[in-house]
């Protein structure tokens, strides 16, 4: 089950004392410009409120509240967290990393105890390439985090960050299915696909195919199946985009998704 918690923030270099409701998911300098009544950034040069914050270091907080029934363990998850952060749940860094785009999964179950249940997650200043021009979206060079934050010739420069994807408390039993997906590939001659599907659960787990009008193609626990003569996926234009839908399931839990076959090549010029 998941459980979404309220977030307080706070610009923890010039004014740790003062904390200010955060929201989650969005961006922390956004919450923190409500907080000090900064006048839209939509207007005028109104964004340059914000760039006395660039190297400033933020802070999220939220006290735990969730239950959980016996069996089940505690996972903190986000989808995405911007840019350079630590998390600590009390006292103790539990996790860090650098890039906006990966999940976040953290079992917290046997930590709790011992730490309380604050958890914080604190967001280091925006990456700066060293000796590139200050200002400009040079500095941006090394980091994967998008350019025109830093300034375009249509786009001011604003530098934000914080957890700008779904994020929440979840308790899982047994019975859960972790990390699913199928990945469809197609043979040279397009004659047969292969499906290779990829989950974690600690229970049996059927399979399942489906064709674009819901007929069951397989149905079993194997993890690795072919489809005979698929239907190709074609982009706009150039034919009926085809995709099936597989199902993984155990007697509690269910995952879905599509896939669709297609097959891609570069072919250079020869000259």
């Amino acid at each position: 089950m998941k459980f979404y918690q309220e977030w307080e923030g706070r610009n923890s270099t010039k004014a740790p004392d003062e904390w200010f409701k955060a929201t989650v998911p969005g961006n922390i300098q956004y919450d923190y410009g409500i907080y000090k009544k900064f006048e839209d950034v939509s207007y005028s040069d109104n964004y340059k409120q914000y760039l006395p914050l660039e190297n400033d270091i933020w802070e999220y907080r939220t006290n735990l509240n969730y239950s959980v029934n016996e069996g089940e363990r505690v996972f903190f998850v986000s989808g995405g967290i911007d840019y350079r952060y630590d998390i600590y749940l009390g006292d103790e860094k539990i996790y860090e990393y650098e890039g906006m785009f990966k999940p976040v999964d953290i079992d917290l179950t046997d930590k709790i105890c011992s730490n309380g249940n604050v958890l914080r997650v604190v967001i280091y200043p925006h990456p700066k390439r060293i000796g590139a021009p200050s200002g400009t979206r040079d500095e941006a060079d090394f980091s994967a985090k998008p350019p025109v934050c830093y300034g375009w010739d249509w786009n001011p420069r604003l530098l934000i960050s914080g957890i700008w994807q779904e994020t929440y408390i979840e308790t899982r039993d047994e019975y859960f299915i972790g990390k699913s997906e199928a990945i469809a590939t197609l043979s040279d001659d397009f004659k047969t696909g292969t499906v290779n599907f990829i989950f974690d659960s600690s229970k049996e787990c059927t399979v399942h195919l489906f064709d674009e009008n819901g007929n069951e193609i397989y149905c079993g626990s194997e993890k690795s199946i072919t489809v005979q003569s698929p239907n190709l996926w074609w982009c706009n234009g150039h034919g009926l985009p085809y995709l099936y839908r597989w199902v993984i399931k155990n007697e509690k839990e269910s995952r879905e998704g599509y896939i669709g076959f297609k097959k891609l090549r570069l072919v250079r010029n020869a000259n």
